[in-house]
């Protein structure tokens, strides 16, 4: 008969580990479903800003096109006011030093072009840092 209350103080110690394991197990699915909802948000949210960036760098193209026809329309301009002058023997008249200008702005135009496009898609990548760094802050924040 003593060893009967030492079973069920045995029984009882048991029971007592196979209900902490059972809410231990219980609170693992529940951390286990809410990485998962979170993997499935932050992979949608990753989708959603892939495609914006995607979206972003075809308007910069366009826009980077749109900027060369304008370039190609001024230089289809140029070039015929050029012709023009040379008709009338304007150029005749014009030294080496301006021969080296004139260049030198067809130079510096292409530049600005690519400086341009450069500094809008710096932009873009800047605005995609911060927006990453925000979520991933967010994340952070969600965890803890």
């Amino acid at each position: 008969m003593a060893a009967n209350p030492l079973e069920n103080q045995i029984v009882q110690q048991l029971n007592n580990i196979v209900q902490y394991m059972d809410g231990v197990n219980a609170q693992i699915n529940t951390m286990i479903t809410n990485l998962d909802k979170m993997s499935k948000q932050f992979a949608e949210g990753m989708a959603s800003l892939s495609e914006n960036m995607r979206l972003i760098i075809e308007v910069i193209k366009k826009q980077r096109s749109n900027i060369g026809e304008t370039l190609d329309e001024m230089s289809n301009d140029i070039n015929s006011k050029i012709t023009e002058l040379w008709e009338e023997k304007t150029l005749e008249s014009i030294g080496s030093e301006e021969l080296e200008a004139i260049s030198k702005i067809k130079e510096l135009n292409a530049l600005v072009s690519e400086n341009l496009y450069m500094q809008q898609l710096m932009s873009v990548i800047q605005s995609v840092r911060e927006m990453v760094g925000r979520a991933l802050a967010i994340k952070a924040k969600k965890q803890t």
